[in-house]
């Protein structure tokens, strides 16, 4: 893992485990849980655009949300997850199709 990748996955880590973060994602009322947030860490580095592609980790983790958190996958590849975190919205859009994973969000109706 790249020192960009792991900073990044050390941060996401950090600021799920610290309960001020934990209670303001309870109060957002978001479908992503801590685990499920922490599973596509390693999609963080093309997220942020410090890959050209997203890992097969990433994708393995896509995969799964797809069957457990459709809709916090939706946030996810939307830009829209409540972290503090560089995320380029057209890299994230870009994502499922990057990983080949067929994601349909409710709000969008359409295929990303």
């Amino acid at each position: 893992m790249d020192p960009r990748s792991f900073l990044i996955s050390s941060l996401i880590f950090c600021l799920l485990s610290n309960s001020p973060i934990l209670m303001s994602l309870a109060q957002i009322n978001t479908p992503c849980s801590p685990t499920m947030l922490s599973s596509v860490t390693g999609c963080m580095s093309f997220l942020t655009g410090g890959a050209s592609s997203p890992t097969s980790d990433c994708c393995e983790a896509l995969k799964s949300l797809t069957g457990t958190g459709m809709d916090c996958l939706c946030l996810i590849v939307t830009a829209n997850v409540p972290l503090d975190l560089p995320v380029n919205r057209t890299l994230a859009i870009s994502l499922p199709r990057a990983c080949g994973v067929p994601v349909q969000c409710k709000e969008a109706q359409c295929r990303l």
